[in-house]
């Protein structure tokens, strides 16, 4: 049985780190996995899997990428080649910290196969620069999106989608709209209000569910605003039942989303997704068919699509659509059988 090994470094448990999570546990028992990590408290990895925590602090790790971060970094990636032992015939690395650390272990051990995952937009040219230069060393790269692929403009590359698991049966009412994300205005939550404001004064009966982290999280952002609605706070750990409940789901974010698990996850239970254009969600949100895809940021116009959308459209056949979609796409199984015929072009 041949032996592989996934490095994460992230501090945090994220999309990026759950979406690796299960396809590793899909892959145990397929190969000897080993795994390191920054911290494996994070993790919820099958037991025969061996995971390792590797010596980094905590204030390194969260340093912005910039060249002088790097190199402060780099010489904690030095120190800790010490105290690794690669058994395995191939590493993949899982984020930029990741990838940085493989590519310093590969320079100094070149006995093993290196695939790179990258589910990252890059922030500036001297990011992408830097990553495309690592590239060459690696020996094969591996997109969540075919959006991010084009992004960084590499043919010689393979797609992979995050496995989404199949969403529970729900009746939707379509006045129900959720919001799902941090108060932040990268995440677009302001321009939700104020689209859900306008949606609520044409059509009586809707309801907006924020799913939050933790109590008051929204509450000096909210003080600023006189809001003529109503707001359903809901916890993460109430997830499922909003879900169920829910039939828009909100994302108008300005920040770049490569692949994002929210709006996936989302539509696995019906809920119908109302995006911006030109995001990782253009692989598997097509308008009028699955979703509701804008091209504008402008209130007025976000209004207006909507009024037709709804009024247009068969919303009962475009939520099944979007179950449809992510179990053809995203199931367990077809994920592990992509991930598989990648590799098998690598060992």
């Amino acid at each position: 049985m041949k032996r592989v090994c996934f490095v994460d470094l992230s501090p945090y448990r994220g999309g990026a780190e759950i979406s690796l999570e299960k396809l590793v546990n899909t892959l145990n028992g397929r190969f000897k996995i080993d795994f390191l990590v920054y911290d494996k408290k994070n993790w919820n990895l099958n037991e025969n899997i061996n995971i390792t925590s590797l010596s980094f602090s905590k204030k390194t790790i969260l340093l912005k990428k910039n060249i002088v971060n790097i190199l402060l970094f780099l010489r904690e990636v030095i120190k800790n080649l010490e105290n690794v032992r690669i058994d395995s015939e191939i590493l993949i690395s899982n984020t930029f910290k990741s990838h940085i650390f493989v590519f310093i272990l590969k320079i100094f051990r070149k006995d093993f196969k290196w695939i790179i995952m990258e589910r990252d937009m890059y922030e500036n040219i001297f990011i992408k620069g830097l990553k495309r230069s690592i590239y060459v060393f690696s020996d094969g790269i591996i997109f969540n999106s075919k959006f991010l692929r084009k992004s960084y403009g590499i043919r010689k590359s393979e797609v992979l989608y995050n496995i989404i698991e199949k969403g529970k049966e729900s009746k939707k009412d379509f006045r129900t709209f959720l919001y799902y994300g941090d108060p932040t205005y990268e995440k677009g939550y302001d321009r939700v209000f104020e689209v859900f404001e306008k949606i609520n004064h044409l059509f009586k009966d809707t309801k907006l569910i924020i799913v939050k982290k933790k109590d008051g999280f929204f509450g000096k952002e909210l003080k600023e605003k006189n809001l003529s609605f109503e707001i359903h706070f809901k916890s993460y750990d109430e997830i499922d039942s909003v879900l169920k409940e829910s039939s828009f789901l909100l994302f108008l974010n300005r920040k770049t989303e490569t692949f994002s698990r929210i709006v996936a996850e989302s539509m696995s239970y019906g809920v119908i997704p109302i995006i911006l254009k030109g995001n990782g969600m253009d692989d598997y949100v097509f308008d009028g068919y699955s979703g509701l895809v804008l091209e504008s940021y402008e209130i007025d116009k976000i209004l207006d699509r909507f009024i037709e959308f709804k009024n247009k459209f068969n919303l009962e056949k475009i939520s099944s659509n979007c179950k449809k979609i992510v179990e053809e796409k995203f199931s367990s199984e077809k994920i592990q059988n992509d991930f598989l015929n990648i590799l098998g072009g690598k060992i």
